[in-house]
């Protein structure tokens, strides 16, 4: 098993488009090293990849879950 985290602005791949994942993903580590190589040798070998992004969501901090007066 391996896993990669990486920033990608502008994440636009569907999540039925596998082969566009392997294609980000490839971009993304290019000329990482390591083992890099090695793991992405294996990628269309694979029956079991899975992307997805991480996501964080920054609200007001002066909601804070109130509403606020009028």
């Amino acid at each position: 098993m391996a896993m990669f985290s990486f920033p990608a602005a502008g994440f636009d791949v569907d999540h039925r488009d596998v082969e566009g994942q392997k294609r980000l993903l490839r971009e993304q580590v290019d000329g990482l090293g390591w083992l890099a190589p090695r793991i992405l040798a294996h990628l269309d070998d694979t029956p079991d990849f899975y992307l997805d992004q991480v996501a964080q969501v920054v609200m007001d901090p002066s909601r804070n879950g109130q509403a606020r007066a009028p």
